[in-house]
Formats: C-alpha cells, sequence, structure tokens
C-alpha cells in the first residue's frame, strides 16, 4: 500500500491535520514565510525539546529563524514519513543545508551538514497547540566538532624563513598555517623588539 493510499484511509480531519503540518515545514522551514507561524500555530503553542521547553509562538520563531535558518542560511527539511491520528500527527523528517553562521557556539565552516528527526504534533481547531521534537543531536554535534580544527603535537617550523609544513609537505606562512588550521583569525602586529630594530627614529617604546 502506498503513502497516498494509507492517507486516504485518514478521516478529513486526520488529512486536514496532515496537510497542515506538511504546509509549515514548506512555508515556515524550507519557503522562510515567518507569517505562516502565527497563521498555523497558537498563541501560547508550546514546543518541547530534549533539553528545554519553548513557550509562546514568539519563542518558537527565535528558535527556528534565529537559531537554525541563521546558522543554516539554505536549510531544507524533508519530510520522509508522516501519520495522523486524531488531533495528533507524528513525522519522520530530515534537515540538509550548508553551515554558514554560529551554531550552538560553534563557528560557520561552510561545510555540509544534516541530521534527522520526529515530530508528535497535536492540533486543535486547526491551530499547532503542542509539539514534541526528538532529533539526533549527537550525530549534529559530531559534525560540529568534526568540523573545529585544532593544532596539536610537533610542528615542523624551518629554521630560516619560518614557515610551517603542513600534512602534504607544502611550506605555508605561520600566520597563512594557523589561520587554516584553527578557529583563530590574525592581527599583524610588531613587537617592542622588532620596532626598536626596524624603526630606531620611533621612541613610543622608550
Amino acid at each position: 500500500m502506498t503513502k497516498d493510499n494509507l492517507i486516504n484511509r485518514f478521516s478529513k480531519i486526520e488529512r486536514d491535520n496532515i496537510d497542515l503540518i506538511k504546509r509549515f515545514f514548506k512555508e515556515v522551514w524550507n519557503d522562510r514565510r515567518i507569517k505562516t507561524v502565527q497563521e498555523l500555530a497558537s498563541p501560547d503553542v508550546v514546543s518541547h525539546y530534549e533539553h528545554e521547553e519553548i513557550k509562546g509562538i514568539n519563542g518558537w520563531k527565535e528558535m527556528i529563524y534565529d537559531v537554525f535558518v541563521k546558522a543554516i542560511p539554505d536549510l531544507r527539511i524533508e519530510i520522509d514519513d508522516i501519520i495522523a491520528n486524531g488531533d495528533y500527527v507524528a513525522t519522520r523528517w530530515n534537515l540538509r543545508g550548508v553551515h554558514n553562521g554560529e551554531l550552538f557556539g560553534v563557528l560557520p565552516s561552510g561545510e555540509k551538514i544534516e541530521f534527522s528527526g520526529m515530530s508528535w504534533i497535536r492540533i486543535v481547531d486547526g491551530k499547532i497547540v503542542e509539539n514534541w521534537n526528538i532529533a539526533s543531536m549527537s550525530y549534529l554535534f559530531w559534525q560540529l566538532l568534526a568540523e573545529i580544527k585544532t593544532l596539536r603535537g610537533i610542528l615542523p617550523l624551518c629554521s630560516f624563513c619560518k614557515k610551517i609544513s603542513d600534512d602534504n609537505g607544502y611550506w605555508e606562512q605561520v600566520d597563512v598555517y594557523i589561520h587554516k588550521y584553527s578557529q583563530a583569525d590574525i592581527s599583524h602586529s610588531v613587537c617592542p623588539e622588532c620596532v626598536k630594530e626596524h624603526y630606531p627614529d620611533l621612541d613610543i617604546y622608550e
């Protein structure tokens, strides 16, 4: 039996609820239509996540747009499966996109990330009033942590030009190497000793 045939077996209210959730995922997440949240959700909607509870429509919008859409501007959610029972709709989904903004304290990497989850949603009179969400956050954090580059071990440094050799045997300037293999940005300056050596007429350090 196909999914379409299965959906046809639901009551009219169940089919309407399925259509509502499909519209929510498409317009709110994929099309970035923030007004759809207000249209489809109750003002005092309660959203349950693994480690927090968000009360009210504004908090829910902030979580969607200020956290995920801001960090993954091109994100898309695809519904893998959806089923309804009375006032409840359950769905399995998968989120994909490029990590181009800070997410949970991790700086943007420009790498593709994805994770899946399930949502159990209660709908009353055509409005989402409560939802419970579980996602593969451990897999998401594994991807984010894998993107954090750190400098460890012994670094091969040229005694003369002070370049560093990477894993492929290419020699790079120290500042280029540090920026490439860590989350640090380089700000160029001149230390007091070099000021005295190269700019002896300056007295800023005397």
